[in-house]
């Protein structure tokens, strides 16, 4: 190559880069309208190949660019799926308009590319749920802890408040009566002659056959390896993202969680619950309202950021390293009895309080929940999302910061994390042939097992059969399927993501960094500030962002530096979850019996109680 045409190119480098940064973004995703399947999966599957391909860029100009709507795994996964369909379906790829998309069916044999907010999306019947397929996941919940909490409301032998430690109670009395000579051994066949309580203990015990503790910490390490990129991707992919879908926001508002005062439910006085506005007739002058808005407003942040620090806590008690530095059993704080498995399933006992109170209370501030609209508060389609908000989202966080996706293997390793905490969560799982929660007709389901392996179709190849239980495949079309029947944004999530982004200041760096991370299509809908093209704080957003590329590929390529970053990354989930736990126990005691009541007093406390709303009758 001769010196006049390298100094070309970089000189061509130089001026794309410099121009991007002025219009405020790279250059926007080729938009395709039609695809021919064979040509296709042909140009595709050159890029299968992780080692060959995924693990450099090509492009230099690829370094440089964060591109939300396109990612190089997309491509991968595409023609997999085209590959387990029949040719004289794959022959057949239409667009679909977005008045089209709302209804979509995939009866048809064929494979529809679907546009949704900017992103494309091949539905592949033999992949992808259907809206008619995924809404009756909407009336299904938890059955296993539904019928806990009646039983132990109608016996009183446990009290079924926000407060009240139902983990405890069931762990007490599975302890209890292993301690007898006569049942020191449960056997699965003699189990359902106990009591719920000691049902649902001894169930959680003994891990279903899939669950390898081994791949489990494999996941653990992933996400401590690219903690940095995983937590941005969990704050501006999954938590604005996922918490602008209306039905889900419709729980949000109900019970007061992470919602700013003027999106909470009004009583007939027309004052919003649990905030601190006065009514018009009690206000002497403006000024007394202004001091009021400014006292909610700063009520609103603190509480904000005390809601984001519990699901933190939640995180660090399954990842951070054990307190026994000497333990060499992988995934320690998941296996039963650790920290992890403990949290997880007391986060599952919250939910179903949550869900009893909506389902059973109408008070004067709400009417009762409209099950018909929006389906069992935190039903299984519900709590699928939110699983692979956690899961697929960050895997797709990693792979927009960093430019390239992470390997199959790791992928696989992070999926096999999530799908044993969905199990601890009440996501049903294939440890079951059928869900254990009926439809209204009466038909079970199949459980959606959102991480786990797909079901394969009698008739299938076996090489069809081996890529459609891939879960790397089932996640991700999963993932895609509830996003088009779910995320369709409204005034309220509008609202509920103007909150988040500007609860604690830096609102137009936020906002940016959302923009990144969502794109603009999405963004646009949500009504995210779009910051002024070549301003300071577009700069600061690429220069951020281009630091975590850095530094989450150095942690791919080295594995002595990827060694070190688990540890040190571990190290500071530990001291967070220390001073979680601290501030966590003091605010419980706050709630339960004001500034006065001692941190000795809350024996029989669930840990986790705070995140159920301390006032209004949720407490009952």
């Amino acid at each position: 190559m001769s010196t006049e045409l390298r100094r070309r190119r970089r000189r061509d480098l130089t001026t794309s880069v410099i121009s991007s940064l002025k219009r405020g973004s790279i250059a926007p995703a080729r938009e395709v309208d039609e695809y021919d399947a064979d040509s296709f999966s042909d140009h595709v599957m050159v890029e299968t190949d992780e080692n060959n391909v995924w693990s450099r860029f090509s492009n230099p100009l690829r370094f440089f660019r964060f591109d939300s709507l396109q990612f190089a795994s997309t491509a991968w996964r595409h023609a997999q799926m085209l590959k387990c369909t029949h040719s004289n379906d794959a022959q057949r790829i239409k667009h679909v308009n977005d008045k089209k998309e709302k209804e979509h069916n995939c009866d048809a044999p064929t494979v529809q590319r679907i546009s949704h907010f900017g992103s494309h999306v091949n539905f592949t019947p033999q992949f992808h749920y259907t809206k008619r397929e995924l809404e009756p996941y909407r009336f299904v919940g938890d059955a296993e802890l539904d019928d806990l909490l009646e039983y132990l409301a109608s016996n009183g032998d446990c009290a079924c408040g926000a407060f009240d430690d139902v983990f405890a109670y069931c762990a007490n009395a599975y302890k209890l009566h292993n301690s007898r000579e006569d049942t020191q051994y449960v056997h699965n066949d003699k189990l359902l002659q106990y009591p719920p309580p000691i049902q649902f203990y001894s169930h959680y015990t003994a891990p279903p056959p899939w669950v390898n503790f081994s791949q489990i910490q494999r996941g653990i390490d992933v996400f401590l390896a690219y903690l940095p990129a995983a937590g941005c991707a969990l704050y501006y992919r999954s938590l604005v993202g996922g918490f602008s879908i209306p039905k889900i926001v419709e729980v949000l508002v109900a019970t007061r969680y992470l919602v700013p005062g003027s999106m909470r439910r009004r009583d007939v006085t027309g004052d919003v619950e649990g905030s601190c506005h006065v009514r018009e007739e009690t206000k002497s002058n403006d000024q007394q309202g202004i001091e009021n808005e400014q006292r909610c407003s700063e009520d609103d942040r603190k509480r904000t950021i005390e809601r984001l620090l519990d699901t933190g806590g939640f995180m660090a008690c399954c990842f951070a390293p054990p307190e026994d530095r000497d333990s060499t059993l992988p995934a320690s704080s998941l296996r039963p009895g650790g920290k992890g498995w403990e949290a997880a399933l007391r986060v599952r006992v919250l939910h179903a309080k949550v869900r009893r109170s909506l389902l059973q209370t109408a008070t004067r501030t709400m009417g009762a929940w409209d099950v018909e609209t929006n389906g069992i508060p935190i039903n299984q389609e519900d709590m699928a999302a939110t699983l692979l908000a956690f899961s697929v989202n960050v895997l797709l966080g990693i792979e927009f910061v960093a430019g390239k996706p992470l390997g199959v293997e790791d992928q696989r390793d992070y999926l096999a994390l999530w799908r044993y905490l969905g199990w601890l969560l009440g996501v049903d799982t294939s440890e079951w042939e059928r869900s254990s929660n009926p439809r209204k007709d009466g038909e079970a389901l199949v459980p959606i097992d959102p991480c786990g392996p797909h079901k394969s179709s009698p008739g299938e190849h076996e090489y069809q059969a081996a890529v459609v239980k891939d879960p790397i495949l089932h996640s991700y079309a999963t993932l895609e399927s509830m996003i088009l029947h779910l995320l369709h944004p409204t005034k309220e999530s509008r609202q509920l993501v103007s909150h988040l982004l500007s609860f604690n200041g830096r609102v137009r760096f936020r906002s940016k960094m959302c923009r990144k991370f969502l794109g603009d299509p999405l963004s646009d809908n949500l009504d995210i500030a779009q910051c002024p093209s070549g301003g300071m704080t577009t700069y600061l957003v690429y220069f951020f962002l281009m630091f975590l590329r850095c530094y989450t590929l150095l942690a791919m390529t080295f594995p002595r530096l990827q060694r070190i970053l688990i540890s040190w990354h571990g190290s500071l989930q530990r001291k967070f979850l220390l001073r979680w736990e601290a501030d966590h126990t003091k605010r419980v005691g706050v709630a339960m019996g004001g500034a006065k009541k001692e941190c000795s007093d809350l024996k029989g406390t669930c840990p986790f109680s705070m995140l159920m709303p301390p006032v209004g009758v949720h407490d009952k």
